[in-house]
């Protein structure tokens, strides 16, 4: 006869054991957990991002920003100080010319936890295991929130992922890995004044392919280094498989650093692009390729407007240019929404499979539709972006679904709660062995 509930030593041997093989470079102290490594871009990008979050500003009200582990004290170590065996172990070779920086952040970082992990570890434990999604409905509410605040504090957090999201002994979720995140500036190149905005796109374009040889001005001084940041960031993702398409793009321009190579390969890269996305593979052949063909209709069309709109030729437009209106022009959170929705529909998914949930008005079921019909593909327009997805619309789409809560049927009924009283420890298992092994591509 199969067991019911949840295999308590099975999970604390598997998440002790993925403990065990991760590098751990921290160090205890007294107030918090150290971790010293070599100074570089990412650790010189994470110190500006660390420093941006923890600005006080009176006109954000926002109590969540402690839910961000960031880099809370720095101190600079000269590398003749440094312990010799202690740098052979980080695999760094002596030279005066390189710089050590000893990184201070909160000392719960050293017992959080991957997010997959909250599920299992709070909701069987508790002998209830309808909690599991219910925790699920509340971490995606914090996350919007804490969202909106990186939003307010103008930052993009280009890889959000399942990896990049951990949980403390109090089950509140935090986000880590600030590294790659991107600072986003205005320059007002795309204004309301059309030609106003004209003029200075075509001295832009000019900057560009002319080598700089223009006459140097600051602004445009300004906007190279803001751009050449972003690049250096993009060179460094390497998955796409939840994120959105701009970013996917983007990455293609700066591989090939010609636009119209990118622009003439756009029916490949497009497909290239889609069948990479995880989440849809759980999807049926017929559904893949309606909406792949109705998502390679939007791209296309929303990109060859922008071409439109900019009315240089693919030929000698600069990769630099649209790299650089792509940030000026994203909107609000889009590209995080998609990557946030992205991961739980993986997960809500695979609880729609494992749990054998049938009902198709089943809140899981309405949480997985909310998911997906929240999920703006489409590149950036340079001319309108009013339709997009953005934080402030998802946000609002979140809590009329939250409203289609009915409270006899969605909390109370647990024997009609989509099979979880029914569901295998062997279940529970397979479940939790496929979101640890997957969380790369979440």
């Amino acid at each position: 006869m199969a067991e019911y509930g949840i295999n308590i030593d099975y999970l604390q041997n598997t998440i002790k054991s993925e403990e065990k093989n991760e590098k751990n470079t921290y160090k205890k102290s007294e107030k918090y957990s150290s971790k010293l490594v070599e100074y570089n871009f990412f650790i010189q990008n994470e110190l500006e991002i660390s420093k941006k979050i923890n600005e006080h500003d009176v006109n954000i009200n926002y109590d969540g920003s402690h839910r961000f582990l960031i880099i809370q004290k720095h101190d600079f170590i000269k590398i003749c100080e440094a312990n010799s065996q202690l740098l052979e172990k980080m695999n760094i070779q002596l030279d005066n010319h390189k710089k050590l920086i000893l990184l201070k952040y909160k000392k719960e970082i050293e017992t959080m936890k991957p997010l997959i992990d909250a599920f299992f570890c709070h909701s069987f434990i508790n002998n209830n295991p309808s909690h599991i999604f219910w925790d699920l409905i509340r971490i995606n509410e914090d996350l919007f929130d804490d969202l909106l605040y990186l939003q307010q504090k103008k930052i993009y957090f280009f890889d959000l992922s399942c990896k990049n999201l951990v949980f403390n002994g109090e089950f509140s979720i935090y986000f880590t890995n600030f590294e790659k995140c991107f600072i986003k500036k205005n320059f007002n190149i795309l204004n309301n004044e059309f030609n106003t905005s004209r003029n200075e796109l075509l001295e832009l374009q000019n900057y560009y392919v002319s080598n700089n040889n223009l006459q140097t001005i600051a602004k445009y001084v300004e906007i190279e280094k803001y751009v050449d940041k972003f690049i250096q960031i993009m060179q460094n993702v390497d998955y796409f498989g939840n994120k959105h398409f701009d970013l996917y793009f983007s990455k293609q321009l700066i591989k090939h650093r010609n636009f119209h190579i990118v622009f003439q390969n756009l029916d490949v890269i497009i497909d290239s692009y889609l069948n990479e996305l995880y989440f849809l593979q759980f999807f049926s052949d017929k559904f893949k390729k309606d909406i792949k063909l109705k998502w390679k209709i939007q791209i296309k069309t929303n990109i060859e407007q922008n071409m439109s709109f900019l009315n240089i030729s693919t030929e000698k437009v600069s990769w630099k240019l649209y790299l650089f209106l792509l940030l000026e022009r994203k909107t609000d959170l889009t590209w995080e929404i998609f990557s946030l929705n992205s991961l739980f529909i993986n997960i809500t998914y695979y609880m729609l499979k494992i749990f054998d949930i049938q009902d198709k008005t089943s809140v899981v079921h309405r949480y997985f539709k909310y998911l997906f019909t929240n999920m703006d593909i489409n590149s950036c327009s340079f001319c309108n972006n009013n339709n997009q997805v953005n934080i402030k619309k998802c946000r609002n789409n979140y809590n009329k679904f939250r409203d289609t809560f009915e409270k006899l049927k969605d909390f109370n009924d647990f024997l009609g709660f989509y099979c979880l009283s029914h569901v295998t420890i062997e279940m529970q298992e397979e479940l939790y062995d496929f979101l640890l092994k997957n969380i790369e591509y979440f």
